[in-house]
């Protein structure tokens, strides 16, 4: 008999362990259709000279008729790089950034435009400085390229 009632007490708390460790889903839960996001990087103007700042803003719109939620490794929700003409970069936004460690989700409602950095880099030298950007998602998702003069 006592074989028995710890032979049921395990078996009640090996299925009470195993049922929390189930994968939660939804029914409803799909992946989002990344085709409709648009990433957008602009600068505040085409040309600069050396030691001036430069206004980088990414922007990310939704184009469908329904909201996107995107989920994020951790806090760090876009990303941009410098290149040189020879495609040597000289400057990645995230580098000695230290971002919390949490999943984050953004919404980008249907049909609008939602802000994700402005930040500012200061020129360094005269030449052609190639700008893009990205949203660091399993899948990147990359923005146009903008092309600036340093004179």
């Amino acid at each position: 008999m006592k074989k028995i009632l710890v032979m049921i007490v395990l078996t009640v708390l090996t299925c009470a362990l195993l049922s929390g460790c189930e994968e939660k889903t939804s029914m409803d839960e799909t992946e989002p259709d990344l085709s409709k996001l648009l990433v957008t990087l602009s600068t505040d103007k085409p040309s600069y000279v050396v030691n001036e700042t430069v206004q980088i803003t990414v922007t990310v719109t939704n184009t469908g008729n329904s909201n996107i939620t995107l989920t994020f490794s951790d806090a760090q929700v876009a990303d941009f790089e410098i290149l040189t003409e020879e495609g040597e970069q000289v400057y990645l936004w995230s580098t000695g950034r230290m971002f919390a460690q949490m999943i984050t989700n953004v919404t980008i409602p249907a049909g609008k435009t939602m802000e994700l950095l402005n930040e500012t880099w200061k020129t360094t030298g005269e030449g052609n400085y190639t700008i893009r950007s990205w949203l660091p998602l399993t899948s990147k998702i990359y923005s146009n390229a903008v092309t600036i003069k340093v004179q």
